[in-house]
């Protein structure tokens, strides 16, 4: 399980740095070509995608996290036991 937890952590930080790599030159390109107010808002509105973007691959992570632990400690089955009980 340790392996796994280290590979899916390595693939959602390569995930995470690609979609910033992209962001940050988009932003390159049109810092040239927009008047400055419109680049800062512009600028500003990428920094909170990548703000939202952190938080939310970072909860993703915590909660594939804990399903792999339920599933190696057997406390997945009670879960869908549960969710299909309640449908």
């Amino acid at each position: 399980m340790a392996k796994d937890k280290g590979r899916i952590s390595q693939n959602i930080l390569e995930s995470r740095e690609r979609v910033e790599n992209y962001l940050e030159e988009l932003l390159k390109k049109y810092k040239n070509v927009l008047p400055e107010r419109d680049y800062e808002k512009l600028e500003k509105k990428t920094e909170s995608i990548l703000k939202k973007l952190n938080q939310t691959s970072n909860m993703t992570a915590d909660k594939l996290f804990d399903k792999l632990r339920d599933l190696v400690l057997g406390t997945a089955p009670t879960d869908i036991l549960t969710i299909l009980g309640s449908t």
